[in-house]
């Protein structure tokens, strides 16, 4: 008996149990027959999880990057009006005070400044702009897109710590999967002889495939 190989789906491990657990019903060995399938029923359940957490990453990052381009084009649309008051205003006060190091600074920030590039520019807003000016009256615009913005990246934090538990439960079901298996295995042999046992689980290609695992032969320990 061969185990599928250690880099084998989830998918391809249950389709495995399915045809053992088939051959223990033929053959009348219900208790077995439930063992199997008990172990590839929590292998799918830790799977499922798995795979649902990872699908609401992909969520999370398209809320966090469209904060991201919400903020980016209101910056952008406020350099304009900015540099739009006069021919030489992008070389000038305000808007060298507020853009020092160009608009890029902020729309183009990494993700470990994006926060505190944004609180940058919205205090520039209230220190360089006059009361009444048009953009520092839209600062809470870069405020409020900020906040999303870190609602998002808090979120999608928690999901990456949630499919790390998720991958580590899921390693588990697969070891307990492999070893449930390689004991059933064992206990057979031990019951019908060898031969007999092997006809319960699929029957192995030609030539061992990197990472396939034998079963110890009946008689001997398991670990």
């Amino acid at each position: 008996m061969r185990l599928p190989q250690k880099s084998a789906s989830v998918s391809l491990r249950l389709s495995y149990g399915r045809y053992v657990a088939r051959r223990l019903r033929r053959a009348k060995l219900s208790p077995e027959e439930t063992e199997v399938r008990t172990l590839s029923d929590q292998l799918r359940a830790a799977e499922q999880a798995e795979s649902a957490l990872e699908e609401e990453l992909s969520s999370l990052l398209a809320d966090r990057d469209a904060a991201d381009d919400d903020l980016d084009d209101i910056t952008k649309r406020h350099r304009q009006a900015i540099e739009g008051r006069s021919t030489n205003a992008n070389k000038e006060h305000p808007y060298t005070d507020i853009y020092p190091d160009g608009v890029a600074w902020y729309t183009a920030s990494p993700l470990a400044e994006q926060a505190s590039r944004y609180e940058l520019l919205a205090r520039r807003y209230g220190e360089f702009l006059p009361d009444g000016d048009p953009v520092r009256a839209e600062a809470g615009l870069i405020t409020q897109g900020l906040a999303a913005w870190k609602d998002a990246a808090a979120a999608i934090d928690k999901a990456e710590l949630d499919i790390a538990m998720a991958r580590a439960k899921t390693r588990k079901a697969v070891d307990a999967w492999e070893e449930g298996l390689t004991r059933l295995y064992f206990r057979l042999g031990e019951r019908f002889g060898k031969a007999q046992a092997e006809r319960y689980f699929p029957k192995a290609a030609r030539g061992r495939r990197a990472g396939e695992v034998d079963a110890p032969e009946p008689g001997e320990p398991v670990t």
